[in-house]
């Protein structure tokens, strides 16, 4: 009770006093004048404290004994002070009983006004709690959603995003019209079980295209409620970027297994970490035999022998290129041209090589049986007294051969053969002319010519006859 109303209780408990006195003193004493007091107590009911109760009840008392004193004489003596006595019994057990209640109604006051103070607290933090998820919901990427008895109560702009609805179509939707025909049954399982562990799954977009998902959820309390929340997160680019490597790697293995050499990655171990398709063709077992094996497991013995220096440089950060021949485990004698290219961490440590091998066995072959035709060519030369020289007007690049040394005269082999200038000089001078005339016709027309012209040889003139094809 306000300030106000205590006043106005205060000036009818003056009132109710002074009434019920006057009403006291105006009756014989021979009745019990003194019980009426009980109103006056029964007002404390309203009074601010207890106490006032008991104030109450000792002005009542008070009054009833001043009644006794100022009324006339009268009455049996004896009756007229029991009936004061049981005007004192019923004022002070009315005051106990109010004051009992009283106290009992101010303590289920202070009880309520505590609840309704919690129930505001409590209101406050679940309202803050709202908001806090609202706003840590909409900073993730992933899908969150609140969902209770297979409804969903609360979803993220994230989650709305993904599946094509606002906010606002979403909350109430089951949440097994989101999943896949194929994933309800596991989806409703995960629900029942509140199973802590993530899968994956199927759901449907609101234009009905389907797309990838991995769903874990959680109970929680919110808004007072036992739910479950699920984070959702869309593995649509996951499989599209997965996707891509799995083409990258796969182009990248078509390209390396066709190519015609050995590519492989070796570790400091000297284990085969990667080989391309090649190495099954050389050492005649299968990829999968092959990789996590060491070198001098794989290799034949002297083969290994030869490699094992050059790789010895390369872990020690050499880039190295080297060759070799041997008998590979096919069963065939091969030459080979090695690269191995160091591989270093960000640390710049070496963690392995990269090896590529190339069959150059064709390649020698063809080399030897040019080196074996140039050879029966000079002897050639050389019996017949027939020299040859080649010049490429373009570079300017010399060729003469050994007979056409001995034929000018020309003693240094090594040297790459005289100049234009130096070879005019050694035309004869009568000559000369009719020797570059044909010459620039040849280039003009682009055809081969043919020209005798004698050479001037030690102080003589001696016959040469020239053929050239541009």
């Amino acid at each position: 009770m306000n300030k106000q109303g205590n006043i106005r209780l205060f000036f009818v408990c003056i009132a109710v006093a002074v009434a019920i006195f006057l009403f006291d003193l105006t009756i014989p004493l021979g009745m019990a004048g003194g019980v009426p007091y009980v109103a006056l107590v029964l007002l404390g009911m309203w009074a601010p404290k207890t106490a006032h109760i008991f104030i109450l009840a000792g002005a009542g008392t008070v009054l009833t004994i001043l009644g006794y004193v100022l009324s006339d004489a009268g009455g049996v003596p004896w009756v007229v002070l029991v009936n004061r006595g049981m005007a004192f019994f019923v004022i002070w057990s009315t005051a106990v009983l109010v004051a009992h209640r009283k106290q009992r109604q101010d303590a289920l006051d202070r009880s309520h006004e505590e609840l309704e103070a919690r129930v505001l607290q409590r209101t406050a933090a679940l309202h803050e709690s709202e908001e806090r998820f609202r706003a840590l919901s909409d900073l993730t990427e992933e899908g969150v959603v609140i969902h209770k008895d297979g409804k969903i109560v609360e979803v993220n702009q994230a989650f709305a995003e993904m599946s094509g609805y606002v906010i606002s179509e979403l909350i109430g939707m089951p949440v097994l019209e989101l999943a896949a025909p194929e994933n309800r049954q596991i989806a409703a399982d995960r629900i029942t079980s509140h199973a802590g562990n993530a899968y994956k799954g199927k759901n449907i977009r609101k234009d009905g295209s389907q797309y990838s998902i991995e769903v874990k959820s959680l109970p929680i309390v919110y808004k007072g409620l036992q739910m479950l929340v699920s984070r959702v997160r869309d593995l649509t680019e996951a499989e599209e970027a997965a996707a891509a490597v799995r083409e990258s790697e796969n182009r990248y293995k078509n390209i390396t297994d066709n190519l015609p050499v050995l590519i492989a990655y070796i570790d400091r171990d000297q284990r085969y970490r990667a080989v391309n398709k090649q190495y099954e063709f050389w050492y005649q077992r299968p990829v999968s035999e092959i990789v996590g094996r060491r070198l001098n497991e794989i290799m034949l013995p002297g083969s290994y022998a030869q490699v094992s220096a050059s790789i010895d440089r390369a872990l020690a950060g050499e880039m190295v290129l080297n060759e070799g021949e041997g008998t590979t485990p096919d069963g065939f004698f091969r030459n080979f041209r090695l690269h191995y290219i160091p591989h270093r961490g960000d640390d710049g440590e070496v963690m392995g090589i990269y090896s590529l091998v190339e069959d150059i066995s064709d390649i020698r072959k063809v080399t030897r049986e040019l080196e074996l035709q140039s050879t029966r060519l000079s002897e050639a030369q050389r019996i017949g007294n027939i020299g040859s020289w080649e010049r490429d007007f373009v570079t300017g690049g010399l060729y003469w051969s050994e007979e056409a040394y001995e034929i000018f005269g020309q003693s240094d082999k090594t040297s790459p053969g005289p100049s234009q200038d130096d070879f005019m000089l050694l035309v004869h001078e009568n000559d000369r002319a009719k020797f570059l005339a044909t010459r620039e016709a040849m280039i003009e027309k682009d055809a081969p010519f043919s020209i005798d012209h004698r050479i001037r040889m030690a102080a003589r003139a001696m016959l040469n006859s020239s053929f050239c094809r541009t």
